[in-house]
């Protein structure tokens, strides 16, 4: 877990930095709100144990950790919100896949984008849009370095 809680760190303050987005949230509960935008939430899925085995009794797991990055503004029309979040966008990818090879500072041994979601606009009559993206980051959490 210790892995996994520096890589989230890692990608949060990646994000923070991004000086156009004005709050972030690590699994809110809450659904944005328009004075809140331009956010950025990140959602995170369970650890999967991909291979496990044993260094002088004691474990070490090649896990895999699959993230969302939700994106939010609030724009009245349409175009000028599309416009907003792939500008953001790009600047979210660009934050996270700055180290070549991708692997957050040497947190991780893989990050991959794996899939995004359409623009989507909730029918609550605010401004609101939002696009997703999810990650799947792979790292090694070798207990025996504790």
């Amino acid at each position: 877990m210790l892995r996994r809680e520096l890589i989230i760190r890692e990608l949060m303050d990646r994000i923070s930095q991004i000086s156009e987005i004005t709050s972030y949230a690590r699994n809110p509960k809450a659904p944005i709100k328009e004075g809140d935008c331009p956010a950025v939430n990140l959602f995170e899925l369970p650890d999967k144990v991909l291979k496990s085995k044993s260094r002088g009794g004691i474990p070490v797991y090649d896990k895999e950790l699959k993230v969302a990055v939700e994106i939010v503004v609030a724009e009245d029309d349409i175009p000028t919100a599309n416009l907003s979040l792939m500008d953001l966008l790009v600047k979210v990818q660009k934050a996270i896949f700055v180290d070549h090879p991708p692997n957050l500072g040497g947190k991780c041994s893989l990050i991959e984008e794996y899939e995004g979601s359409a623009v989507i606009r909730p029918e609550t009559g605010s401004s609101i849009a939002a696009i997703g993206v999810g990650f799947n980051i792979r790292y090694i959490e070798d207990l025996s370095i504790l």
